[in-house]
This record gives structure tokens, C-alpha cells and sequence, in this order.
């Protein structure tokens, strides 16, 4: 291709600086973002600037992105010549009751809808072998790159000394394996002195280490990954316990990288995340159950030269083969193969054709005129959280929580800072309680995009509250028309029916 491939990576709508988005967004995108002739723009589902591109971009990564309104624009791409590559990184089917996005695993509707956007892209992607075991299929074309790290560490491990760290961090979703943790803790620390217990996370785990020796154990509250980072650096041991559930089968090894990168001796569950990477007795011990767990423990305690050595196997195995950069190649190469096998030809109509042209040029000038962050060396633009995105993530977080006057404020706001943007209006009719004002607010919505499945379907339940089910069954053929695959309005007409 003689111009540069512009490749787009959608997301989530989140804050940044997670964990999650560091892995499969940031530096995945700016390891692509050094190799010769690649252009990358990345940002979430609520940034005016990426839905701009989606439409033109030669490449469109969907990273575990859950939306109705991409249909159409997946067959827009297809229609275009243009390939799209969705990315699945969590077992979506058994998401926990704590995760934010559990509503999405309990609804039929949203539950269904990462199969089918998925089926609908020219490739999938995974983060874990586990996971392309579970769901390779929705694809004919799939490739697994797990998580990786961008760079060592500066300082070298920790030399055996008179005191041992133990440490654990992690969310709240990691709560029940903390508990179990913590039981073994206890006799550890009672049995020896120069033991200490170190916990990073959310304030419950403070409040869970109450049963533990005092002046025994300390507590960092959670942070950003830099501080989690740090944080790990001053530990001699390091804990990665796991429940034998579906989803944290589905989890990445990034806690036992992160551990060993700092020369810090692991032990972790033996479950197919850590399975499958830590040799263990070599790079760290695997354990079954707790009774294995507290022996391996003391082991290490007892054996401060051999846990040094596992700590320094285990920061050479990341050092030769877990840094990004080196695996660039591996993902520009399945996107080629995207690029250059579609799953279905191309459509001939007026106005298709591929990216490269007046339009993408045209979009991405106008595009990246936003707030970015950009790295040295990379052509890599990633969205930064603007005002924008501010309000309409606080406006999901209060609707989340149940809060509509605040969800309600906050999307209005929104409105007004971006009028041409679709999704303010869109949130603000889906929070309006009095039907005829909500539907206003999506009659705007689909003035700014008339290919908004999301609105549609909202407009024909407002309607079909309101007694007017001929209009309900005029929204829900014409969303019919523009997203054949989704199959939630045909079931809706049968129910009106």
C-alpha cells in the first residue's frame, strides 16, 4: 500500500489508565504506531473524533465494544472493501455480578450482541488461549496475543534481607480470593517474625486485614497502574490467588508479568492464566488449594537464595519474551491478512469504495484535531478524556448508580458542549421520563446519525408506551432494514404482532 494504513482502535467508554486500557490499547497501539507506514487513532465508544474515522479507516479494531449502532457501520466498512477486526478479552458470557458491565451478560439482547458483532468482522482476536478456545468460532480468522509489558523495569530485584513482603493487589472483583488469602496469612505471620503481609487495593481490604496480627501488615490505597507498579517493586513475594470460575479462566497472566519483571518470586493458581506461561519451580510455583498455597509460602520464606533466583528466572522469561514491541510484527500481519482476505467481497453501489481517498483524508484532518496523547517515535494518537467525555461518563455512572437527575444534567450538558453529536441526545432521551420530550431528544439523536439502531429501538419502545404502536413497528422495520443481523427488532415486531 503506497500510503500510510490508517488503523482505528475502539474502545469502551472508560477514563484511561487502567490497566485493561495500558494492555490491549496503549502500548499495543503504540508499538503499531512505530512500524513504517502505519497510522493509529485510538479512543472510546463517546469520542466524536473516532466516529469520524470509523467509516474510512483502513483498519478498525472493536476492543470488547458493545453497541448496536456499529452494526451499520460494519456493513458500511464491508460495502467499502475495508476490514474490521473485533477483540475479545473477557468471557463475556459469565461476567461477575460485581463487574460494571455485568447488566450485559444478564440481558438476552446485549448478551447475544458481541457474538454478532463479532460474526460480522472479518477477524477476531483474543487475549488468552482460553478464551479463543470458547469463542474461536464466531470467526473463520482469529489470532491470540496475550498481554505483554512495555519495558523492564530500571531497578534490579530486591536482595534477600531481614524482612520478607508479602503482597497482594488487585479490585474489587478479586474480594472472594483475598478472604482465602488472608485465612492463610494469619498462621503465616504467627509463625514468622520477620514476615510482613503488604495489600493494595480498596479500603473493604484494609478492613478484611482487621483479623491479622497488628503492626504485622500494611495497606496502600489503589491507584493508577504507575502507582500499582510501584507498589510491586518493594515486594519479595508476590500472590496471584484465583477461584476456579469461567470468567477468571478468561483473565490474562499480567499479575505474574508484572511480579516478575520486578524480580519479585510468584505464586500463583494453578489456572490456565498462569498455567500455561510460569514454569513452575523455575519462574514460580503454581498452587491447587490453600494448604498448598501456605506450604509454597514457607518455603520461600525458608529459602531466601532460591527465592531470589526463581525472582531473577522469572524477570528474564518477561525480559526475552513478554515486551511489546517485538510482537508488533505478529498483529500488523493478521490485520494484513484481514485486509487482504475479507470475509465477504466487497459491495458495488454508489458512494462504496475503499479508505485512502478525499473522505479519509478529509476525517482524519478533521479528526485529530481533538485532545491527544502521543509518544516519541510513534504516529500513535490516542483520546484523551475531555470535557466531553467527562459528562457523558458521569452521566453513565450516575445511570448506572440510578441517579436520573444527575445522569439527566450531565447529558444535557454534554448536548450543549458538542450539539452535532449524536450520543448526548441519545443518553438524554433514553433518561427522559415524559415521553413526548424524550422522543424529541431521539428525533435528534437520528437527525445526527439516521443509522442509530440504539435510537430507533429506544423511539419504538417510547412510542409503543405512549399507545402509538404503529409508529413502534415503523422504528422497528426501519432498524430492521439498516442492521439485517441483529435480530431484536424482527422479535419485537412478532411481539407487536
Amino acid at each position: 500500500m503506497s500510503r500510510p494504513l490508517l488503523i482505528v482502535h475502539l474502545e469502551p467508554p472508560h477514563r484511561g489508565g487502567d490497566g485493561d486500557s495500558v494492555y490491549r490499547t496503549v502500548q499495543p497501539c503504540r508499538a503499531l504506531g512505530e512500524l513504517p507506514g502505519i497510522r493509529v487513532v485510538a479512543g472510546s465508544f463517546i469520542s466524536p473524533e473516532v466516529h469520524k474515522l470509523l467509516p474510512v479507516a483502513d483498519l478498525v479494531v472493536l476492543c470488547d465494544v458493545v453497541e448496536a449502532d456499529l452494526l451499520p457501520v460494519l456493513q458500511l466498512r464491508r460495502a467499502r472493501g475495508l476490514a474490521t477486526i473485533y477483540e475479545i478479552n473477557d468471557d463475556f458470557q459469565a461476567l461477575q455480578s460485581w463487574n460494571p458491565t455485568a447488566y450485559l451478560a444478564s440481558n438476552p439482547f446485549t448478551r447475544s450482541l458481541s457474538s454478532r458483532l463479532a460474526s460480522c468482522c472479518d477477524g477476531v482476536q483474543f487475549s488468552t488461549p482460553y478464551l479463543a478456545q470458547r469463542f474461536g468460532a464466531l470467526a473463520s480468522r482469529s489470532a491470540v496475543f496475550v498481554n505483554h509489558l512495555w519495558e523492564m523495569p530500571v531497578s534490579s530485584p530486591n536482595s534477600p534481607g531481614a524482612i520478607v513482603r508479602i503482597g497482594w493487589g488487585g479490585s474489587l472483583g478479586h474480594k472472594d480470593d483475598f478472604v482465602k488469602l488472608v485465612a492463610v496469612m494469619g498462621p503465616i505471620l504467627n509463625r514468622y517474625p520477620q514476615v510482613s503481609f503488604q495489600v493494595m487495593g480498596a479500603e473493604v481490604f484494609r478492613d478484611l486485614c482487621s483479623v491479622l496480627p497488628q503492626g504485622r501488615w500494611s495497606y496502600r490505597k489503589g491507584g493508577s497502574l504507575f502507582d500499582y507498579l510501584d507498589f510491586v517493586s518493594t515486594l519479595d513475594i508476590g500472590v496471584c490467588p484465583l477461584d476456579d470460575t469461567d470468567f477468571n479462566r478468561g483473565r490474562s497472566d499480567v499479575k505474574f508479568l508484572e511480579y516478575a519483571s520486578h524480580g519479585v518470586a510468584t505464586v500463583a493458581a494453578a489456572l490456565p492464566p498462569y498455567e500455561a506461561t510460569l514454569r513452575s519451580g523455575e519462574t514460580g510455583l503454581l498452587f491447587h488449594d490453600s494448604s498448598e498455597l501456605a506450604e509454597q509460602l514457607c518455603w520461600l520464606i525458608e529459602h531466601p537464595e532460591q527465592r531470589r533466583a526463581m525472582g531473577e528466572a522469572g524477570r528474564a522469561y518477561v525480559r526475552d519474551h513478554r515486551l511489546e514491541r517485538p510482537h508488533a510484527g505478529e498483529r500488523l500481519s493478521f490485520m494484513e491478512e484481514c485486509l487482504s482476505h475479507p470475509t465477504t467481497p466487497p459491495s458495488v453501489f454508489p458512494g462504496s469504495g475503499g479508505g485512502g481517498g478525499e473522505s479519509e483524508a478529509v476525517a482524519l484532518a478533521d479528526a485529530t484535531q481533538g485532545n491527544f496523547s502521543t509518544f516519541a517515535g510513534s504516529s500513535v494518537r490516542i483520546c484523551c478524556v475531555d470535557e466531553l467525555e467527562g459528562e457523558l461518563l458521569d452521566g453513565l455512572a450516575a445511570l448506572r448508580d440510578g441517579e436520573l437527575d444527575r445522569a439527566q444534567g450531565r447529558f444535557c450538558a454534554a448536548s450543549e458542549r458538542s450539539p452535532s453529536f449524536y450520543l448526548p441526545w441519545l443518553y438524554r432521551g433514553n433518561v427522559e421520563e415524559e415521553g413526548g420530550r424524550a422522543i424529541k431528544l431521539i428525533d435528534r439523536a437520528l437527525e445526527l446519525n439516521p443509522s442509530s439502531v440504539a435510537a430507533l429501538l429506544l423511539r419504538a419502545d417510547r412510542r409503543e408506551a405512549m399507545g402509538n404502536g404503529e409508529g413502534a413497528r415503523d422504528d422497528l422495520r426501519r432498524a430492521e432494514l439498516i442492521a439485517p443481523p441483529l435480530g431484536l427488532p424482527a422479535a419485537r415486531l412478532a411481539e407487536l404482532a
